[in-house]
């Protein structure tokens, strides 16, 4: 049962279509045409609908713009809404409400093979399909179901997730805008197409410096992460990235605390040997306070890196020792130049990854510093 609410004339022409407030249009099958200028709220069109029983598929209104076959051209929208220039902000092309206590949603959207649910709760929007959204996305919260109860096949993290977040590079990077990558066209009007030219806030928004990683190469090292959009485009779902990073965070902090509790594999005792009894403290303190260690230069490195340092003439001796994050040593480099000195480390020898290496003079453990060597 559809009600139709109009102070105005209705029009029937010789081909069917009809004008309610004016004449008919050859390419509407119905045209309202009314200015309304009062006070209050003023409609186009208004249905209502009082059902009776609820065991039925009610709707108020219905709009189809389907086709049966696939056709190459053309373009086809169930509804059009238009709205703009009444009070600023007050402008809706579409406005969606849900009344009542049973639960539901204001907008219902859903693709081919999942169609209509119970949506459990009350929602402005439920989307059950890919939702995109080209611009930027404002929200206050985002919630990501994790109730262990919703998990399957849970298993700890492999032991070399350090080594291979290590090969992932940050990069800053600018988005090409949909024009440069050729995903839209010309608009098409009811005359003419018109070229399409980005606006001052989608030439900011695509302009602006962002920060982020390669999907291609995070691909390479964690595939789960990686979504291959329908246009062939890579996406990376970077909140998994987080537990990672937090097993990558424990994994070094024990073997940075395997390191000073006993050395790892390496043979000494990185806190024993830092500590200083009281009877040879002040001596042996004026010379290893000037013995240092600099960084290695370049860090990150993928063929050559320098490391340098500066031993004093009373120092007997001083060894340059090298450990993987395992804490076993890989290289022992004994250093005879006294003053201002370096050493080159060649990668060639080396695995990509990350590396400690450590300074000893006279016994002591003067500084450890960390280097990381690439593939390319």
């Amino acid at each position: 049962m559809v009600g139709f609410s109009a102070f105005c004339q209705l029009k029937l022409n010789e081909t069917g279509r009809v004008g309610i407030g004016g004449e008919p249009a050859d390419d509407c099958a119905a045209k309202v045409t009314k200015c309304l200028t009062g006070l209050g709220n003023n409609y186009g069109i208004t249905a209502l609908f009082a059902p009776g029983s609820t065991s039925n598929m009610l709707y108020a209104t219905s709009s189809s713009s389907y086709r049966s076959t696939a056709a190459s051209q053309g373009r086809t929208t169930g509804i059009l809404g238009i709205a703009g220039n009444a009070t600023y902000g007050w402008n809706y092309g579409v406005y969606g409400r849900i009344l009542g206590s049973q639960g539901g949603a204001a907008i219902f959207g859903t693709i081919p093979g999942r169609g209509q649910i119970n949506v459990g709760s009350i929602y402005a929007g439920y989307f059950r399909g890919n939702v995109k959204v080209e611009d930027v996305l404002y929200v206050n919260t985002t919630i990501y179901p994790s109730d262990i109860t919703r998990k399957k096949d849970i298993r700890e993290f492999e032991n070399n997730i350090l080594d291979k977040l290590m090969q992932l590079n940050p990069i800053r990077y600018r988005l090409k805008s949909p024009l440069e990558l050729g995903l839209i066209g010309p608009e098409v009007t009811d005359t003419m197409s018109t070229p399409l030219s980005l606006t001052d806030r989608e030439a900011e928004i695509y302009n602006r410096e962002r920060f982020g990683l390669s999907a291609q190469e995070v691909q390479k090292q964690f595939p789960e992460i990686v979504i291959e959009g329908d246009d062939g485009f890579l996406g990376i779902d970077y909140t998994e990235l987080i537990p990672i990073l937090i097993e990558a965070l424990k994994d070094q902090q024990r073997q940075i605390n395997d390191l000073q509790n006993n050395g790892g594999k390496a043979g000494f005792n990185i806190k024993s040997l830092n500590e200083v009894t009281s009877g040879t403290a002040s001596a042996d303190d004026d010379i290893l306070q000037n013995t240092t260690l600099y960084q290695n230069n370049p860090n990150p490195f993928n063929q050559v890196t320098t490391i340098r340092f500066v031993i004093p003439e009373k120092v007997n001796q001083a060894m340059l020792y090298i450990y993987n994050m395992q804490g076993m040593q890989i290289q022992s480099h004994k250093i005879s130049d006294r003053g201002h000195s370096a050493l080159e480390i060649q990668g060639a020898v080396l695995n990509p990854g990350m590396y400690l290496y450590t300074l000893i003079a006279d016994g002591r453990a003067i500084d450890t510093k960390r280097m990381i060597l690439t593939d390319n």
